[in-house]
């Protein structure tokens, strides 16, 4: 083959990987081939020019080295390509085997496999009712119920929501958010949050989603705060909690 174009080939295979999205950049492991044809012409040079020419045809210590280790951080690689979620410990929302929940006038279902883990106050003048809880993995659900009266306004309750877990936030820290446009939908207003955390030098992705929604004579803010890669296995019980959330009290 032209000298030419197994260059073009190779450096064009080693570079694609940069600006190609998953899974497409695993395209550049063939940047390999190109250098088989290369090896057999060096290999033919070596057999014709020395008369005492032995062929390394056998793996080293160090071969063997290389190829555990390399081909362990390719596994790993493939498997945070093509399986993101295969070392979480997140579980699907159980919302089809929902739990109940009704306790001081505050009434909703909630994941089979979710579990309340914090349960604050009554609702009362300049105070609010709240509700934590936990999924099947580390994500987390709060609820709080304020009176109509003192309910502010989506992004307002958001960004003070956001300023206070960055405040409050026992290892690591939150970097810069991003506060999307509100949505409306059947009476709910609904508001996304893009935010990334830093612990330990790694850098992850998380997503917040703000809810208003009128509840009786209050108000109620959810908000669902999970890794970005495990939304979609968690936003159908966020949503249970939201359509089935009711409030009767004063």
């Amino acid at each position: 083959m032209p000298i030419g174009l197994l260059a073009i080939a190779y450096f064009t295979l080693n570079i694609i990987w940069w600006p190609l999205p998953d899974p497409y950049w695993l395209i550049s492991i063939l940047g390999l081939l190109p250098l088989i044809p290369a090896n057999s012409a060096a290999i033919k040079v070596n057999q014709h020019s020395d008369a005492g020419y032995m062929e390394n045809g056998r793996f080293s210590a160090l071969n063997w080295v290389g190829i555990v280790v390399g081909g362990s951080i390719s596994i790993l690689a493939l498997i945070g390509t093509f399986a993101p979620n295969a070392f979480s410990s997140e579980e699907v929302a159980q919302i089809d085997n929902p739990k109940s929940y009704n306790k001081g006038g505050v009434t909703f279902e909630y994941p089979g496999n979710w579990s309340i883990t914090e349960d604050g106050g009554q609702v009362s003048e300049g105070s609010a009712r709240y509700l934590v809880l936990e999924t099947a993995g580390e994500n987390v659900v709060s609820i709080q119920v304020y009176p109509a009266v003192e309910a502010s306004e989506l992004l307002e309750y958001a960004q003070w929501y956001s300023s206070s877990l960055a405040e409050e936030i026992p290892l690591g820290s939150f970097g810069a958010t991003e506060f999307f446009d509100i949505e409306e939908k059947d009476g709910i207003e609904l508001l996304r949050e893009g935010l990334e955390m830093t612990l330990l030098g790694e850098i992850t992705p998380y997503t917040r989603i703000y809810c208003k929604k009128r509840v009786g004579n209050a108000t109620a803010f959810v908000m669902l705060q999970v890794v970005s890669e495990e939304f979609e296995m968690v936003v159908g019980g966020f949503e249970q909690i939201v359509g089935a959330l009711s409030y009767e009290g004063p």
